[in-house]
Formats: structure tokens, sequence, C-alpha cells
């Protein structure tokens, strides 16, 4: 550990990666490449190299590693800073860039205390914020039945459609009255088209979602299967952001461009025209990255979803074997 001239700790990537396993007991934890990290004054510093990755890759998925730092690190991080290339990018990368600067805004507003954001970028958010606020955006519906996959085949694909067809195991271990399967999550501008699109997901969708009716629950599941990628607490904090401001927040930033589709088999009729009163998200996993295999990470992150709302975060895990699907402890 380097001590600077006022004898303030400062640690470096290395030495942050190895405070991290002494701390975390994981003697195999390693830290993401293309983020750079270091500790000055109590401040984490945090470097995104890569900011139009997708959202779920280690180089991206910068609040899965500042929550896993903040919580593992304790005392040693008071404040973390973000900082992030900016660049030229085509129109693909934009998108992902645009979904980047949202989920920093968002992430703003979670941890206000303790998270900000590089002076040179401040400008940045506040114009893009400004901008989410003075124009209307629209969440694509689902226009065709849902994907689903009735093979053999071990896949995320084919557990979900297993936990879609076994209903009851969810339903009875939460109290959901509907359960359907991928909602769209494709943001575009007034109307829906590729033109507008402002961030990637066009075709991407959330998991599994569900209706507690009787108690105005929405339900969000990130679902991995053999994935133990710790970018699942950005795509879930992304999906249950975002559906908080369509489903639940009055006059939200996102609204769903109800067509009045009749397809009632993906439910999209459940969430037009009415806001829920709370909105869970869970991880559903049957493995997990053991640096978040941990409820005082769930914790934290509830503790500054609760600054948006009646929003939380749990984890569900499940045990697949020989197409059986259970889940555990239930």
């Amino acid at each position: 550990m380097e001590k600077n001239t006022t004898g303030l700790a400062m640690m470096k990537k290395e030495t942050i990666l190895s405070e991290l396993k002494d701390r975390s007991s994981i003697a195999n934890a390693k830290l993401p490449d293309h983020v750079d990290l270091e500790v000055e004054h109590g401040v984490l510093k945090v470097h995104i190299n890569k900011p139009g990755e997708n959202m779920q890759e280690d180089s991206a998925a910068f609040e899965a590693w500042i929550v896993i730092l903040k919580y593992w690190m304790g005392e040693k991080i008071k404040k973390v800073e973000l900082n992030w290339e900016s660049f030229d990018v085509s129109d693909e990368q934009r998108r992902h860039y645009n979904r980047f600067l949202y989920r920093v805004y968002i992430f703003l507003k979670l941890f206000p205390v303790w998270f900000t954001v590089a002076t040179e970028k401040v400008d940045e958010i506040s114009s893009f914020s400004s901008w989410l606020a003075e124009e209307d955006f629209v969440l694509n519906e689902p226009l065709n039945e849902p994907k689903t996959n009735e093979s053999e085949k071990e896949n995320e694909q084919h557990i979900e459609t297993l936990f879609l067809n076994e209903y009851s195991l969810l339903k009875n271990k939460l109290g959901l009255t509907h359960l359907y399967n991928q909602l769209p999550v494709g943001v575009f501008r007034g109307k829906v088209n590729s033109y507008n699109a402002i961030f990637p997901g066009g075709k991407g969708a959330v998991d599994l979602w569900g209706i507690d009716e009787s108690n105005s629950i929405l339900y969000v599941f990130e679902l991995k299967f053999n994935n133990k990628k710790a970018g699942i607490i950005s795509e879930l904090l992304f999906y249950v952001t975002l559906l908080n401001e369509v489903c639940c927040v009055k006059n939200g930033m996102f609204k769903i461009d109800d067509k009045g589709n009749s397809n009632v088999s993906r439910g999209i009729h459940k969430l037009t025209g009415r806001k829920f009163e709370a909105l869970k998200g869970y991880f559903l996993v049957n493995a997990i990255h053991p640096l978040i295999d941990n409820e005082g990470i769930v914790s934290l992150l509830n503790e500054g979803l609760s600054n948006i709302g009646n929003v939380e975060l749990g984890r569900l895990f499940y045990e697949y074997d020989n197409q059986a699907l259970k889940l555990k402890n239930s």
C-alpha cells in the first residue's frame, strides 16, 4: 500500500484487489479489465474505458463493481467518483452509450451521499437528464407470441420456458397471480422505429415478469443459468429502475407505446393504464458471482433503491437437474 505525503493510504488497482481478497476471503477474486481503479483520500476513483459496451460485460458494469467494492472495502471507501471515456461511436454503440449515461444518472439518484461523477462529466450528465425530461420516450410493446423453448437443450431460454410452464413455483413462493416472459425494454423517442431507438434492446426483453394483483406489485426476474457474471447487478438495476418509471412513478420519464394490443398472452394489457404500488426485482439464478453471493450486497442496493420509490431486490436460487426444476429453500 502506497502512502501520499500526508500519510493517508493510497491504493492502486493491484492493492485494491489484494485488499478485496483479504476482506472477502475469496482467493481467486478478480477485478475487471478496461476499468481503472484507485483509492485516494478514501475516494474510490473508477474510470470506465469502454462505456459503449453492453452493460452486462465486466468492462461496462460499473454499478456492479462499485457496489462490490463499496460493500467489501468498508471504511476504506467513503465516496466513489466515476469517470469514463467520451468518444465518437457508431449508431449501435451510441445506444449503449446513451443507456450508460442513463444508468449513471439513475445511480446518482440512488446514492447521492457517496456517489458522484468527475467534474468534467457533470455537464454531460446534466444535459442528458434535461434531454430525458424534455422529450417523450416510449417502450416498444410485444407484438408476437412469446419466445419459448420446449427442447431439452440446457440454456437460459429453456429454463425460462420451464419456469413459465411450472408457474406454481413462483406463484407459491411470491403470491403471483400472473406470470409472463419476454417483456421488451427497447426505448424510443416519440415513435417506435429503428431510427428513433435511443437505447439498445429493440429485441431485448426482461426474461420473466409477473404481477400480484391483490397487492399491486410488479415482479421482474433476471434469470441466469450457469452464468456468474457480476453484470447481473447492472442488468437488474436497469430493468427495475426503467420499469419503475413506466409502471410506478406518476408522470415517469417513459411509458409503454400502447397500441391496444389484443394479444393477451403477452400480458402488456396488465401494465397499461395503471400504476403499481411496489416493484420487486429478483436475481433468479442457479449460480452467482462469489463477490455478490451475499445478502449485504442486496441490502446496499436496496438502500439506494429506497430513494426512488417502493422498489427492492431479492435473490432466488433454483436447481435444475434432468429436466427437474425447483426453488431452493422453498
